[in-house]
């Protein structure tokens, strides 16, 4: 299903990223420091160019238990994909069919309705025999249209995407080190959005958010500005980088954030989950 040689070059890609943010925090702090070495007021940059905040890693990443770092209060700098990175779905030239599957997702009443159908896709053969068969021939047209649609969509620039994830999840997330999606991974680069949508807290009063670092050439469906949203590949494993807690994330965007129509808000205790796709 994958070529291993592209495989080989994202992996290749990746760690030459990494080496800039070496680079750069070696220009900023004289030192390479580690997250949770660094002073309350820092600096979480997640913007393309940078990556991940203030670690290199080499070789191959294992999936395993993630402890998160601890910040008492850190700024996350946003950038707003170029114009080429925003064309609706609509003006892509897909065929009526792609329109009409991909437009489902904005209908009255979505939500309910993408769940069952990510459910649909997360569960076994033999269950989905318990669905009806109008509900399959519906979903399983669904599923034929979206996959190319992805498959002709890769990024024209290196992009943060973000996606909040339940306080359950998240412990599975962290206690595995790895994130494993059989369904459409739906992502926003406006973290404000998870935040407010999908990031309920958890006993521990933490909203939990995926950082997704995506790269030139990878895949992802723009749906519109409506959640900001991109549609990932579905069938996807990802393996945890980097975790922090932040008592005070302080966020600065270059553009307006769906929080509060402001290029600047502030959120107490969000936990963010630094995620890479595994080769």
């Amino acid at each position: 299903m994958t070529d291993r040689s592209g495989s080989n070059n994202r992996g290749i890609r990746k760690l030459a990223a990494y080496a800039w943010l070496a680079f750069l925090f070696l220009a900023v702090f004289g030192t390479l420091v580690a997250v949770s070495e660094l002073a309350p007021g820092s600096t979480l940059k997640a913007n393309p160019g940078t990556g991940l905040p203030g670690a290199v890693y080499e070789g191959t990443i294992t999936a395993i238990p993630v402890v998160p770092d601890e910040l008492e209060s850190a700024t996350l700098q946003l950038t707003r994909p170029g114009s080429s990175s925003l064309i609706p779905y609509t003006e892509r030239g897909f065929d009526r069919a792609t329109v009409a599957s991909i437009a489902w997702w904005k209908e009255p009443g979505f939500y309910d309705n993408t769940t069952e159908y990510r459910n649909y896709l997360r569960t076994t053969p033999e269950h989905r025999a318990n669905y009806t068969e109008a509900r399959k021939i519906y979903f399983d047209f669904t599923t034929a249209n979206l996959d190319p649609a992805i498959a002709a969509s890769p990024q024209k620039e290196d992009l943060i995407l973000f996606r909040g994830i339940s306080p359950t999840m998240a412990r599975t997330v962290l206690t595995s080190g790895t994130y494993i999606e059989l369904a459409y991974p739906s992502t926003t680069y406006d973290v404000t959005i998870s935040l407010i949508l999908f990031g309920a807290r958890g006993d521990d009063g933490y909203k939990n958010v995926l950082v997704m670092q995506r790269e030139k050439g990878e895949k992802s469906l723009y749906i519109d500005e409506e959640e900001r949203e991109y549609l990932l590949p579905r069938d996807t494993q990802w393996n945890v980088i980097k975790a922090v807690n932040v008592e005070n994330l302080n966020i600065e965007a270059d553009f307006p954030l769906m929080s509060n129509d402001q290029t600047t808000d502030s959120v107490t205790k969000v936990r963010l989950i630094y995620i890479t796709e595994a080769a």
